[in-house]
């Protein structure tokens, strides 16, 4: 008996190994085995008579699992991830695995699933909700599927951003759905807890898991529905390798599953917009637009010193609000005091030394801070470079914020999000904040909400930033009991634009935009990084490579490839990043193009990063 076994590494390929001592061995079992000379955890995804060469193989050291860890669905799934997404189906399904399998722990667990074999659901389509962040009208939707599926004997994943509201989700069903059985899967679990969690799911003791981006790889074997709670979330994609974007494995599985998909936001995704427009998917709206009217200030009409969010106009518009005992939120979106840190006399700038990002003052941390990495220095008065001059701060974060305005309104309670995550209405009377107000569980909110500082968002250089704006406005507008004001210096630009319209207006221009210059949804785009310790080695490798892509790709006019550039951070941990932009209008002519050239340099010195998107 040969057992075939991918490795999580990067290795496009799987291996052969004797089986001959282990009879009962099946497909998705997790093995030891001897790989160039070293112990290290495979994955069976193929049992078989024959080998493929005539050389003798070697055994199976030993097997990990009484009961195979992945299910046959979850194996299928891994192979359609591995061929989407460039990655080798071993790094997939060590992806896939809870921390404590993936290092060779025994799995000793044996036991009988208790489902009915696998059906495919009723539902078939995928579904798209709208309904505003804030309420949860959706839920009792929720409750429904979740009742179809316990009398049917399926199960539900529901994967959502954050802990918050996996504990949100979790206390609704409890609390309307007598003896359901939940289980609860994050990645950043303590790997004892994880592990336990993951058991109840593998063993289909559980009805329902509700977790982060890790809950797709649930291993339940016979499914009803997947939901995916505000699909638009930007941390949906997965940051390190392998990389991938929640909503689209949620789309692989449902449709390998056979199950039904539920996709939720208060906006659609440019993806969810174009298909809901030729009709791919069901549409339920519970989404309700009884906002104020925004109104939206041109700063060229104006002048004044300094920053506009401490112009006499806001003051005023603010202290109209206080005399009536309401309340006001101040959105700024910059963190701590200052975000330019300069010495007086020899102008050096402070940067990160380990990623080369700019350092920012926080008086809260009394440190210098470092917003891409979280490195941190105590802060001192002198230049570390000259030791003479003074270190001053540059711009305006929240902190001075509150600082400048406690003094302009001393008898009043002001406070900013980063002193407390969870606020009480009755303890501020002004609340400044950057976007991660609308993250919160419970988000407050306010008669008055004024907005400044957001016009930097416009010029990020990337494609979709648009978007990302037009979220944002649109959800600080809801939380606006009475009166909602921004202030820009571009108020004709479209997502600014788009507040006093309905939805459906920005994402028209938005499509007319990614169509003219061949972005997603109308093209696939791909970021290749390199990153090396040596520039000058990196700049002539990604050169290299980008002459090797040009010549694989040389048949096809349909390929774009834009660079290098340097990513930003440019320096990271003590290492150089530049990048390639590839845009092509067929995926697998571009996966084609990309995975011979990447597989010519798998041995080069520089480190390789794909994001297919």
């Amino acid at each position: 008996m040969i057992a075939e076994v991918a490795i999580g590494l990067e290795i496009k390929k799987s291996f052969d190994y004797q089986a001959e001592a282990f009879a009962g061995l099946k497909r998705g079992s997790r093995v030891l085995v001897d790989f160039n000379n070293k112990k290290r955890v495979g994955f069976v995804v193929n049992i078989k008579k024959k080998q493929r060469v005539k050389f003798r193989l070697k055994p199976i050291l030993a097997v990990l699992d009484r009961t195979a860890a992945f299910t046959e669905n979850l194996l299928d799934f891994s192979k359609e991830v591995s061929l989407n997404y460039l990655y080798s189906q071993g790094d997939i399904l060590e992806m896939m695995l809870p921390l404590a399998l993936r290092k060779g722990r025994y799995f000793d667990e044996s036991f009988l699933c208790r489902t009915n074999p696998r059906v495919p659901s009723d539902s078939g389509k995928i579904t798209y909700i709208r309904e505003n962040i804030n309420t949860h009208v959706r839920f009792s939707n929720y409750r429904e599927i979740v009742l179809k599926a316990r009398r049917e004997n399926k199960k539900v994943i529901i994967c959502v951003p954050q802990k918050d509201d996996a504990f949100t989700v979790k206390n609704f069903l409890e609390n309307n759905i007598a003896d359901l059985k939940i289980a609860l899967l994050f990645g950043s679990q303590a790997p004892s807890l994880q592990l336990k969690e993951w058991i109840r799911v593998r063993t289909q003791e559980a009805d329902v898991c509700i977790g982060t981006r890790f809950a797709i790889f649930a291993p339940f074997i016979n499914i009803e529905t997947i939901i995916v709670e505000k699909e638009n979330f930007y941390g949906y994609f997965q940051p390190e390798k392998p990389f991938y974007h929640l909503r689209d494995l949620s789309i692989m599985r449902a449709k390998l599953e056979r199950s039904g998909l539920v996709l939720h936001s208060d906006f659609p995704s440019i993806w969810v917009y174009k298909s809901l427009k030729e009709k791919k998917l069901k549409f339920l709206d519970l989404s309700s637009e009884n906002f104020p009217k925004a109104k939206i200030f041109d700063l060229k009409d104006y002048s004044f010193k300094g920053y506009p969010v401490f112009s006499h106009l806001i003051q005023e518009l603010i202290r109209k609000y206080l005399q009536d005992q309401k309340k006001v939120i101040l959105f700024w979106n910059r963190k701590g005091f200052s975000h330019l840190l300069r010495c007086n006399i020899c102008g050096e700038v402070l940067k990160c030394p380990k990623c080369s990002n700019f350092l920012s003052f926080s008086i809260d941390a009394k440190s210098y801070l470092c917003s891409k990495c979280g490195f941190k220095r105590e802060s001192r008065a002198r230049c570390y470079k000259c030791k003479k001059g003074y270190i001053k701060n540059i711009g305006t974060g929240i902190e001075r914020v509150e600082s400048i305005f406690s003094k302009i309104f001393p008898d009043k309670k002001i406070t900013t999000l980063s002193k407390g995550k969870y606020l009480k209405q009755k303890e501020w009377d002004i609340l400044i904040s950057t976007q991660r107000l609308i993250f919160l569980e419970t988000i407050p909110q306010a008669e008055l909400l004024v907005v400044s500082g957001l016009d930097f968002m416009s010029s990020q250089g990337d494609y979709t930033s648009s978007l990302e704006l037009f979220f944002l406005v649109k959800r600080l507008k809801s939380l606006a009991k009475e009166e909602f004001v921004l202030f820009t210096f571009n108020p004709g630009y479209y997502p600014i634009a788009a507040l006093n319209q309905d939805w459906p207006w920005f994402y028209e221009r938005e499509l007319k935009q990614r169509k003219s210059l061949k972005f997603p949804p109308y093209f696939h785009v791909a970021k290749v990084g390199m990153r090396q310790k040596t520039q000058s080695s990196l700049l002539k490798n990604i050169t290299s490579f980008k002459t090797v892509l040009e010549q694989t790709s040389a048949a096809s006019n349909n390929i774009h490839i834009y660079g290098p550039i340097e990513d930003s951070p440019f320096k990271r941990s003590g290492t150089f990043h530049y990048f390639l932009f590839i845009k092509a209008k067929r995926i697998d002519v571009l996966r084609k193009a990309l995975d011979k050239t990447i597989s010519k340099f798998r041995k080069s010195s520089a480190k390789i990063s794909l994001i297919i998107q």
